[in-house]
């Protein structure tokens, strides 16, 4: 279990802000090398927009239809063949007033020889001026059958969320997810779940008095584990002024979690109540000072447990944010457990920021110290990060980070260090490079450093020559690893480079340089190279559009040729014909693979 699972719970941040779907759509067909067909619906051209649909006060209706199929080869000879479908419809309704309504469905279904898909969406949204409802649900499931397995994947969702405003000061929400998952197959693990999710939260003020209450809900079965865990927290804070600058600080922090199997249970409450103060000696700068004591109850059968604990805790806290210059947040917690450990949390932030060229400059450092009731050392863990944030010149953009942690526990102990430098700048609108370098190191238990390190340069120029466009594209990346079995190191040199023939013909070329330092671990150099063409006739004049490119590479890798082209052709009443091909010819395990396929779509749009 989970959040609630542990004595301190994070509970969702925020409300729930709901909008109306906005969809767009396009489908896109992938067809991977495995020969397995893939569906994707993603969205492209805008469909209606609330705002406007709101402000005009009729209702939009739109969606589209779209049914096809693709046959071919796969690499071992044998016939593959595909049926799909999929359509969207979104509809956006005023209701009068400032009140909207806003409904869209999403259908994939898909068939071949050794897979069937069906994905089934949908989400209702109601909004008021005060109050906004939003319910989706979804199930999606895929069913596999080869020579090896056979399987049944399918999952489900149900959410509900509501947000209301009728308090003007005091806003609040409420969320509701309910989720089903099931994995079925021979020679694979099965898994039955479900789940259930509740929230509700609400942050604001009543007259003076500042409220911020969380309450959380959590429910899990697990059927082949044969496991159930509940579990419910919540958080109530009060802030009440007194004085001018002086605010009287309470919370309670209630936590349940219930956990069952078919040998154990364990059940476990616990509760925070504390009180502090804080001096709030402007909008920039205040400081707190928190006491609170922690009651933890156990009970079970079946496995080890302590009946009862308590702790006291003592926090301390300053916060100094000006809008520009120097801040800082540092904090300290200090918690004893009666007749236990000792945990030490300090957190020390330390930044400038600014309007100007230098956006930021911070650093932080935390650290928690776990020790026994007489000083022994049970865990330390140590993190630091520095960050930077710099624009020399317009149009330029420089960003470096650094971040590192140290873990100790049980005798053991570990070191991550991390640093990137990204660099961008566009002096023109037709001139764009950029430049990033990273470099990570981890080290356990004193044994040998594993170093890697990172490097990227890339620049990209748009020349408008007599009216017409140009594009040039060229980076280099290069990933070094240093490890117990030595050095590996590949480097990536790409030069893509498009402009146009006429007002409708447009071409590509491309060219890659793949290198690597050894093919095996006791293997030599190798390199690969690809180099690609391509074409794309689209225009106002043209009563169709056509993509094409072909692509041939060699070197360690193989031989390997491609060739896609696609087709769509637009018919009257929103009507439309999409037409793909894929080749590949290639060698895989020292034997040539020929795989294609062939699909054709009609599509409809209304």
């Amino acid at each position: 279990m989970k959040r609630i699972g542990t004595l301190f719970v994070i509970i969702f941040a925020g409300f729930v802000n709901i909008q109306p779907v906005v969809s767009q759509v396009e489908v896109i067909r992938k067809l991977p090398s495995s020969g397995i067909q893939q569906g994707v619906a993603t969205w492209k051209e805008p469909y209606p927009d609330p705002d406007i649909v709101r402000e005009s006060g009729s209702s939009d209706f739109a969606g589209r239809i779209s049914v096809g199929g693709q046959g071919g080869q796969n690499q071992a000879g044998e016939a593959l063949y595909n049926v799909q479908s999929d359509s969207i419809v979104t509809l956006i309704q005023p209701l009068g007033g400032s009140a909207l309504l806003s409904f869209d469905a999403v259908v994939v279904r898909q068939q071949s020889p050794i897979n069937k898909d069906q994905n089934y969406e949908g989400t209702l949204s109601l909004e008021f001026e005060r109050m906004q409802f939003k319910t989706s649900g979804g199930f999606k499931q895929t069913l596999s059958e080869t020579s090896d397995v056979n399987s049944d994947d399918s999952d489900a969702q149900l959410s509900v969320a509501v947000s209301s405003g009728l308090i003007e000061t005091l806003p609040m929400s409420l969320d509701y997810q309910s989720t089903w998952t099931k994995r079925e197959g021979n020679n694979l693990q099965n898994e039955s779940t479900h789940r259930d999710d509740l929230a509700f939260k609400t942050v604001g003020t009543l007259g003076k008095t500042s409220v911020e209450l969380d309450a959380d809900l959590e429910y899990e079965d697990n059927r082949e584990e044969k496991s159930k865990d509940f579990g419910t927290a919540g958080n109530l804070r009060i802030s009440l002024p007194f004085g001018k600058n002086f605010a009287l600080n309470m919370k309670t922090i209630p936590i349940y979690a219930r956990s069952r199997t078919t040998v154990s249970e364990l059940k476990s409450a616990s509760v925070e109540t504390g009180v502090g103060v804080n001096w709030i000696l402007n909008e920039e700068f205040q400081t707190g000072l928190t006491g609170s004591r922690i009651d933890a109850w156990s009970d079970g059968s079946g496995i080890d447990y302590n009946s009862y604990q308590s702790s006291w805790k003592g926090e301390l806290g300053i916060d100094y944010k000006p809008s520009e210059g120097f801040f800082t947040d540092p904090s300290y917690t200090y918690t004893k457990a009666k007749g236990g450990n000792q945990i030490h949390d300090l957190l020390l932030p330390l930044g400038w920021c600014s309007q100007g060229r230098l956006k930021e400059i911070s650093a932080k450092g935390g650290s928690t110290l776990i020790r026994t009731d007489a000083g022994g050392r049970v865990k330390d863990t140590v993190a630091w990060m520095l960050k930077t944030a710099f624009v020399p010149a317009d149009n330029m953009n420089l960003k470096g980070d650094y971040k590192g942690d140290y873990l100790w526990q049980e005798g053991e102990e570990s070191w991550d260090h991390k640093m990137e430098v990204d660099f961008n700048h566009q002096p023109d609108p037709g001139l764009e490079y950029h430049g990033a370098y990273a470099l990570s190191n981890n080290q356990e238990n004193h044994a040998e450093d594993l170093w890697e390190q990172q490097y990227l340069l890339e620049m990209t120029v748009k020349p408008v020559i007599n009216y017409k466009n140009y594009k040039v594209d060229v980076s280099e990346t290069l990933d070094a690893v240093n490890g117990a079995t030595g050095d590996d190191i590949l480097s990536t040199a790409v030069l893509k480079i498009s402009f146009p023939l006429g007002s409708e013909l447009n071409t590509q070329f491309g060219f890659e340089w793949e290198w690597i330092n050894r093919t095996s671990i006791d293997g030599g150099p190798g390199n690969y190279l690809h180099y690609s063409a391509g074409l794309s006739l689209e225009g106002k004049q043209i009563p169709f559009s056509l993509t094409a490119n072909y692509s041939l590479a060699h070197g360690y890798r193989g031989l390997r040729n491609d060739v896609n082209t696609s087709i769509k052709v637009p018919l009257k009443k929103g009507y439309a014909i999409n037409s793909n091909f894929t080749l590949s010819d290639f060698e895989e395990n020292s034997q040539n693979q020929l795989y294609w396929m062939l699909g054709l779509n009609l599509v409809y749009e209304f």
